[in-house]
This record gives C-alpha cells, sequence and structure tokens, in this order.
C-alpha cells in the first residue's frame, strides 16, 4: 500500500523543486486558470507551461452546460497531451461525462463534492478521484473530515475504489487532518506544501543536531567523510 499522495496547485513556475520531492502531480481549477492565463498568454499556454516543469500527471479542470460539451472540451485538451487528464464537477451531466471518459480510458477527477450522496454517485460514474471540498465546507459549518471519514468508509468495499483525495485544503491543519481521516491523498497550493514542512519541534531539533555537527567539523573528528570544518 502506497502512501497518501500529496498533489499539487498554483504556478507552474512555483513547482519544479517542490515536485521533485515526491508529489504525485499537478491539479488545476478555472480560478486558477483566470489569475494566470493573463500572465501566460492564455489556457493553452499555461497548460504548456504546466507540461514543461513535468512529465507526472496533470488534472485540468474543465466546465460546460452540457455533457456533450464537457466531452468536446475534454478531448480538445487531450488532443494537447495524454499528459492531461480530466476534472468535472459534480453535477448529473458531469457524472455523465466523467463515465463516458472512463470507458476511454481516460483518468477524471469529481469535483465540487459536499455530500456522501454525491461521492457513492461520483464512484458509480467511475470517476478516479473524488474531491471532497475541505476547507470550504468547514466555512460553511459542515465537519469536512467527517465526510472524508464517510466516504472512505462507504466505499471500502467498491470493487474498483476512487482514490479520496481531499481538495481545496488551504492550511496545514486541514491536510492533517484529511490525512487522519483516511484521506488518500490532498490537494494543496505550494503555499500549504511549503507548511506542511514545518514544525517548531522540527526546527528545534535540527538546530541542536546542526550544532553538534558543526562541533565535529571545528574539532577534526569529521575528517573522510567529506564534511569541511566552518572558516
Amino acid at each position: 500500500m502506497r502512501a497518501p499522495q500529496i498533489w499539487l496547485a498554483g504556478d507552474p513556475a512555483d513547482m519544479p523543486e517542490r515536485l521533485n520531492l515526491g508529489c504525485a502531480g499537478i491539479v488545476t481549477n478555472t480560478v486558477v486558470f483566470r489569475d494566470l492565463a493573463p500572465k501566460y498568454g492564455s489556457v493553452r499556454k499555461l497548460l504548456e507551461a504546466y507540461l514543461e516543469v513535468t512529465d507526472l500527471p496533470i488534472f485540468v479542470e474543465i466546465d460546460g452546460e452540457s455533457t456533450e460539451e464537457l466531452l468536446e472540451v475534454a478531448h480538445s485538451v487531450r488532443r494537447i497531451s495524454s499528459q492531461l487528464q480530466i476534472k468535472i464537477p459534480c453535477t448529473a451531466h458531469g457524472l455523465r461525462a466523467i463515465r463516458r471518459l472512463s470507458r476511454e480510458g481516460v483518468e477524471t477527477m469529481c469535483t465540487c463534492v459536499f455530500s456522501l450522496n454525491q461521492a457513492v454517485a461520483a464512484a458509480n460514474a467511475e470517476a478516479t478521484h473524488i474531491l471532497p471540498f475541505c476547507t470550504p465546507m468547514k466555512e460553511f459549518g459542515g465537519d469536512p473530515m467527517k465526510l472524508v471519514a464517510e466516504i472512505v468508509e462507504a466505499l471500502r468495499e467498491h470493487e474498483s475504489r476512487p482514490k479520496v483525495t481531499a481538495a481545496l485544503v488551504r492550511s496545514a491543519d486541514v491536510a492533517e487532518m484529511a490525512l487522519a481521516a483516511g484521506a488518500d491523498g490532498v490537494i494543496v497550493f505550494t503555499a500549504v506544501f511549503d507548511q506542511m514542512l514545518k514544525h517548531p519541534g522540527t526546527e528545534q531539533w535540527n538546530d541542536t543536531f546542526k550544532r553538534a555537527w558543526d562541533w565535529l567539523g571545528d574539532q577534526g573528528h569529521l575528517e573522510g567523510i567529506a564534511a569541511h570544518a566552518r572558516a
């Protein structure tokens, strides 16, 4: 069994070093497109920028008023690169598109999930990932961790269980709670990913061990292991 996945969202310029820390890939949304398309020139050029920084999967959020419109957009995205997978909101026509894409061998994320009912419907539509919206649900007064745990439990015996990937995770503490609730992964912006790597205890003890290491170098006790005393 593999560890839960960490997916990154945000500007491709911020991603190369972080992706190399073992992240699963990139997830986009239409708000990110709105904010970054002016910088890159268009959504297509933004997608090309993502493709330049990784060979990992990239999930592209699309939208539309009908199943056929969603499929048309999805196919146009896939013509850019087979590395691009598809993310679609949890609506009736969205679920129909997800099911069609699944039958074509395309991996999908079903986004905007706020209930167990929606998650089960997405699983039956053969979504690859189900995305419960964590921070927004918390802001509405709901309990996103309870939802994550309920989805994980309800789909535990599902023949082709989709991954429960916590989305709109806007802080390190929400990421930790989602993972503790059994999420198969989290989607975070790069700033939140950086927060996830930090803890006051780590900083304190790293400082203690670094001072001990520096003392060993100063005293010449690291000779022969490619360490150098400080000037």
